[in-house]
């Protein structure tokens, strides 16, 4: 029902919390890393009873958000889009998403630190706009530390429930696909029955003879 890369599927069985950081602080850092997939397959796995408990994945996502946002910030500060300019190709990283991480970043300031965490663009390059605008590192360490952890406990427990209830999705879904093919547990309308055009009966040739000139015939007159 979830659907992951196979080698992120094998990294979180091998590995198990250590590849849930290592995925958060890479995508954190600034590196396109499925990092939130990684938290919500962990806790999708934690609920369908796999050896991972769900407060476990949950310290290790906010632990990696938060390391890797720090390392952002630091890459920013001090290395700034010169850096990212001359090595981002290497990392695959898109210029175009960044500079409009920057305008979002410019626009709203200090609460990007916080909210850019949902957002999928923003909470790659958050960290790193904070480092190149010189956000003081105490105030980017506390929104920082505020959105990494909610972040993780929000979509840590939507995993686990989902995890905890995929036998009666399953289950909801197989019910309602029965009941949305097409003929399947009746048509809501009802038929109109059809009408049977009238059967014209055929008379015989005989039928149609003068009956008088019948009787004249048969008796020999």
């Amino acid at each position: 029902m979830l659907q992951i890369p196979g080698w992120l599927d094998q990294a979180l069985s091998t590995f198990g919390y250590v590849a849930v950081f290592v995925a958060v602080a890479l995508e954190s850092a600034g590196v396109p890393f499925p990092g939130e997939t990684a938290l919500i397959a962990a806790a999708v796995y934690a609920g369908t009873g796999r050896p991972l408990n769900i407060v476990g994945v949950i310290v290790a996502a906010a632990a990696g958000a938060i390391a890797g946002d720090n390392t952002g910030y630091t890459v920013g500060r001090f290395g700034g889009y010169a850096l990212v300019r001359r090595f981002g190709h290497h990392l695959h990283i898109d210029l175009a998403k960044m500079e409009s991480a920057q305008r979002f970043f410019a626009r709203h300031g200090d609460k990007t630190g916080f909210f850019g965490r949902f957002v999928s663009i923003l909470r790659t390059w958050v960290a790193f706009l904070a480092g190149v605008n010189r956000m003081p590192r105490p105030r980017f360490t506390f929104w920082n530390a505020s959105g990494g952890i909610i972040w993780a406990i929000i979509y840590g427990l939507l995993g686990f429930i989902l995890g905890r209830n995929i036998p009666l999705l399953v289950e909801i879904l197989r019910l309602w696909w029965r009941g949305a093919r097409p003929g399947a547990g009746g048509s809501h309308r009802q038929k109109r029955p059809s009408r049977s055009r009238p059967t014209r009966r055929r008379t015989s040739p005989r039928a149609g003879r003068n009956p008088r000139r019948c009787r004249m015939i048969g008796s020999g007159t």
